[in-house]
């Protein structure tokens, strides 16, 4: 199975959700600055090996679709 690429996001109108696995924090980017750096073939799963938390300058972070406009509950939780 190939890797969504940005391109996919865009076309389905989605955010990239991105979270921090040392201190948690997260939020929801526009696609637009990634896609312009990295291209639209880029994996979405690997955007967040191109970032640093702002918070904690911790380089451990995770990528994927923002599908939280999308759902009528919680798509996932960490723990």
């Amino acid at each position: 199975m190939a890797a969504m690429p940005l391109d996919y996001l865009r076309t389905e109108r989605l955010r990239l959700f991105v979270w921090c696995n040392r201190c948690s924090r997260n939020a929801s980017l526009d696609i637009r600055p990634f896609i312009d750096r990295l291209g639209g073939n880029f994996p979405v799963a690997g955007v967040g090996q191109h970032m640093f938390c702002v918070a904690c300058c911790g380089h451990d972070i995770d990528s994927r679709p923002d599908w939280s406009d999308r759902t009528l509950g919680v798509v996932s939780r960490h723990f």
